[in-house]
């Protein structure tokens, strides 16, 4: 289905929030990479604008992403909230949902735009 993808930054990999989960579970930044797509699809899978909380406690979400200790680590770099079983994402709209994705897409296709339009370089074959 179209609307079956989650939007990932170029920059996520050197994010520092990314190197604060790696230091805090003692594993590489490529794999807290692995960790959070799976989450993400996860979450991408079960919440939405309409409905932007899930049922999980932080067990649960270590077990989904095979990696104890996962949950917490999100929450204390603020990507993360779980209050009495209910699994809350910051900023969810900016970044999961259909507008997100829609400003994705655009912002691809204008990116290709430009470069099209560019002139050609002297010199450049």
């Amino acid at each position: 289905m179209a609307g079956d993808w989650i939007k990932i930054e170029h920059t996520l990999p050197t994010k520092p929030e990314v190197m604060q989960i790696a230091d805090r579970l003692g594993i590489p930044d490529d794999q807290v990479v692995g960790l959070l797509v799976r989450f993400w699809s996860w979450v991408d899978a079960n919440m939405s604008p309409e409905c932007p909380v899930s049922y999980g406690t932080t067990e649960r979400i270590g077990r989904l992403v095979l990696c104890e200790n996962f949950a917490d680590a999100m929450i204390e770099v603020g990507w993360l909230s779980v209050e009495n079983s209910r699994v809350l994402i910051p900023n969810y709209d900016h970044h999961l949902s259909q507008s997100a994705k829609r400003r994705g897409v655009e912002s691809k296709k204008k990116k290709r735009q430009r470069q099209n339009c560019r002139p050609p370089r002297a010199g450049v074959d």
